[in-house]
């Protein structure tokens, strides 16, 4: 099953790069669990000033049965650890929830 994904991309020009590896690793979140529903990806870039730091931040919202899962990671520099980060999150977050019972191992 292919997790419906919504991508939102601000303040930065759409890459296919990006918006590839955004896609591969929603895809690889299944393999932690094959309930989730649907998947949001925002992607957002600061610099307000020249002068000033890059900074990515990077919000994944992912929805399951009755349980919705946020993350959110910013960090500088660099937005494909931004987006590493934020999946690393979630996924720590999908192995509680299954841990659970609330997830496929548990349920009859």
């Amino acid at each position: 099953m292919e997790i419906p994904l919504k991508l939102t991309i601000q303040g930065l020009e759409y890459s296919d790069p990006l918006e590839k590896r955004i896609r591969d690793q929603v895809e690889s979140l299944e393999k932690t669990c094959s309930r989730i529903e649907r998947c949001r990806v925002a992607v957002e870039f600061h610099q307000k000033r020249a002068h000033d730091r890059k900074r990515y931040t990077v919000e994944i919202d992912v929805t399951l049965p009755g349980h919705a899962i946020i993350v959110t990671k910013d960090r500088d520099e660099d937005v494909y650890v931004a987006l590493r980060d934020a999946i690393d999150g979630v996924r720590k977050e999908l192995d509680q929830w299954t841990r659970k019972g609330r997830g496929p191992e548990k349920v009859p």
